[in-house]
């Protein structure tokens, strides 16, 4: 007959057992979210690459704009030099088209930055709980 310390054992180790079928349960689900969060990640990083090329883009339109300044600039020199009447229709037309494009790179400007500064302070504060939580 078995002892009573004998079957404390045995109940211990049916505990234990379940357990460990539990903990293996928990790790196999731990690593399947894991795999989510890696695609997560690669989205997250997808998204950086896609505004980059949004920052290019926009560094372009910046870049037209001064093109637009310098080369406005020196019509509008060489026409009052000119003794004669100046017809400022054209250059009235390309100001106007200009005034359009400023406002356009304005509201562009706005919207990229609060983007920016919203995605990277979300980015900073995941990344120092995940820092703060590894000290732990």
């Amino acid at each position: 007959m078995s002892s009573q310390q004998d079957l404390e054992m045995h109940q211990q180790h049916r505990n234990a057992e379940s357990n460990i079928r539990s903990w293996i349960d928990d790790i196999y689900m731990w690593r399947a979210e894991h795999k989510q969060a890696l695609a997560w990640l690669a989205q997250i990083e997808s998204v950086i690459h896609q505004n980059d090329a949004t920052l290019q883009d926009h560094s372009s339109m910046i870049d037209r704009l001064e093109r637009h300044i310098r080369q406005h600039e020196h019509e509008i020199a060489v026409e009052e030099k000119k003794e004669e009447f100046n017809d400022h229709t054209l250059l009235d037309d390309q100001h106007a088209e200009f005034t359009d494009n400023l406002t356009q790179a304005n509201d562009a400007h706005t919207h990229i930055g609060k983007r920016h500064r919203q995605q990277m302070a979300d980015l900073k504060r995941m990344m120092e709980q995940f820092v703060s939580e590894k000290k732990s």
